[in-house]
């Protein structure tokens, strides 16, 4: 997985994810895009355990 970020604002501009859940991985990416969210936005979400999204939690944490 890998998400990208508008440098300064680090609203969430787009992603590719490969692998097992990718089709709904994907769609919680494209939902962020749409909605404008951020890098710490997604890092405070609070996702379900064990849950292959917490991989988007996990990726914009390591911005922080």
């Amino acid at each position: 997985m890998r998400l990208f970020f508008s440098p300064g604002s680090l609203r969430v501009i787009g992603g590719w994810v490969v692998g097992l859940d990718a089709e709904n991985l994907i769609s919680e990416i494209g939902l962020a895009v749409a909605r404008g969210l951020t890098a710490r936005d997604l890092a405070e979400f609070p996702g379900q355990h064990p849950m292959a999204s917490e991989a988007i939690a996990k990726a914009a944490r390591s911005l922080f």
